[in-house]
């Protein structure tokens, strides 16, 4: 934590020296994922907020933004927001190749989201989508387990 957080500070020093001051996303996003990894939710959800206006409009690191709020949203049980998070993610096609993880990954937070508000057909979707997306990537992540096994716990 603390050499990302020195990392975010020199970060930060050189931003601020830059003559486009549009780099200080970086710095937003960096101490957002701080502040995620502290769980201090508010304060990243802040820092996102500050730092997505500084991207152009159609810039694939959108998606990396509404997913550290949709992260923030969640962990908060703010699920509305959560949700129009990740919907916004699985809606923009901007650098799905580049953030493909970012997108499928939506899919299982919508699941989650789903499945917390008790619309289970709904969460079972988003589960099958995420995991067929999923099928042929990197084996082992934790995500794929969780949600094979809320799939079949809601399927039952």
């Amino acid at each position: 934590m603390i050499k990302a957080q020195n990392a975010a500070a020199r970060l930060k020093a050189s931003v601020d020296q830059a003559p486009n001051k549009k780099l200080a996303w970086y710095h937003h996003y960096s101490m957002g994922m701080v502040e995620l990894e502290k769980k201090n939710y508010p304060e990243a959800i802040e820092l996102f907020r500050q730092g997505q206006p500084l991207l152009n409009a159609d810039s694939g690191e959108q998606l990396l933004f509404a997913d550290g709020m949709g992260t923030g949203f969640y962990k908060l049980d703010d699920l509305d927001n959560a949700r129009l998070e990740y919907e916004k993610i699985i809606s923009l096609f901007l650098d799905r190749l580049d953030y493909g993880d970012i997108y499928v990954r939506s899919y299982y937070w919508l699941g989650k989201i789903s499945e917390k508000q008790g619309n289970k057909a709904e969460a079972a979707g988003h589960y099958r989508k995420f995991l067929d997306l999923w099928k042929d990537a990197d084996p082992g992540q934790p995500e794929v387990a969780d949600a094979r096994r809320r799939l079949g716990a809601i399927s039952k």
